[in-house]
């Protein structure tokens, strides 16, 4: 028996197996088919390869054939280990986890996996209205990408001149795609997207104001310009208690001792905020804003900018500071 590797349409690859193991019979000499799931673009057959196998091969849809025959390798008896013991993509990436997606429109951001099955559907931070303005300083024009901003269908009919249709549970479709409080529902194959650790805090924001029902109850990844070290004073915002920071680790929580002396705890990132005072100075990280703290209204901080040696007029941040 060989473990043969054959080259297949993207996107075919289960339908093909399904075909495979409904015509397969003993003279086909076939032990096995099967796809790794995040590998798109071809199968996997344990086999021995006969003209018989080959001809069932030709009719399999997806299959790619040329003159010389169907397209395929053998693939060395010292990978076969490795095929064997490769991780399921579908358990590496599962519903609740937050991603980067490395391919597309949407190339860098983060979402959240809202499904999985042979691919996975990710909540996104729509990219829809058109930059304001073009790079034109080289040869090539390259526009620049959109601002996220989350949908509304005011916005878009008055932007784009075309009526999103509101279907149940207040989903909406335009441009074929599906809006599900104010967020972009998008599907990727397992090439196209990566897990991550961190999320731009602009990103951060967009997904808590859609209130999502997934997101709300989810554990976010750390916003990427926030610096938080140990022994800073925080607010838990959830319940209002004063803490310290007792530890910072990679992930999706924060350890913090609580003020009151009744011991520590893990909080996500969502629910945790820095003790700001007025009269403080701080500096917005994701801006490079500095200034004056001058009124602080739960999530929003009034600041005196400082320009240049000067203040000028108060500037109003939402969110957390940095």
């Amino acid at each position: 028996m060989y473990l043969i590797r054959i080259y297949l349409q993207i996107g075919l690859e289960e339908e093909a197996i399904f075909y495979l193991l409904q015509r397969a019979e003993a003279e086909h000499q076939l032990r096995s088919a099967f796809t790794r799931g995040s590998i798109r673009g071809w199968i996997y057959l344990e086999a021995n390869m006969n003209n018989i196998l080959l001809e069932l091969l030709r009719m399999t849809p997806g299959v790619i054939s040329s003159r010389q025959g169907v397209q395929r390798n053998l693939v060395e008896f010292s990978d076969w280990l490795k095929m064997l013991t490769m991780h399921d993509p579908r358990t590496v990436f599962q519903v609740g986890s937050w991603v980067r997606v490395t391919k597309g429109k949407y190339k860098g951001d983060v979402g959240f996996i809202c499904q999985v099955e042979s691919f996975v559907e990710v909540l996104l931070v729509p990219r829809l209205n058109p930059p304001a303005t073009i790079d034109t300083s080289k040869r090539k024009r390259t526009a620049l990408r959109s601002k996220p901003e989350l949908f509304d269908p005011k916005t878009v009919r008055a932007v784009h001149d075309i009526e999103p249709r509101c279907g149940p549970e207040g989903i909406y479709t335009a441009w074929g795609f599906k809006f599900e409080s104010g967020l972009l529902r998008k599907a990727y194959d397992f090439h196209s997207i990566s897990p991550t650790a961190d999320i731009p805090s602009s990103l951060f924001s967009l997904f808590l104001f859609s209130d999502h029902p997934l997101i709300r109850t989810s554990k976010f990844p750390k916003p990427e310009e926030w610096i938080f070290e140990e022994d800073d004073p925080v607010i838990i915002s959830s319940s209002g208690e004063h803490a310290t920071i007792t530890a910072v680790e990679p992930g999706q929580l924060l350890e913090v001792s609580l003020s009151d002396g009744s011991g520590t705890m893990a909080v996500p990132w969502s629910d945790v905020r820095k003790v700001v005072k007025v009269g403080d100075f701080v500096e917005v990280m994701s801006t490079g804003v500095a200034g004056w703290v001058d009124r602080v209204d739960k999530e929003t901080l009034h600041i005196v900018e400082k320009v240049a040696g000067n203040t000028s007029p108060v500037k109003v941040y939402s969110g957390q500071s940095d």
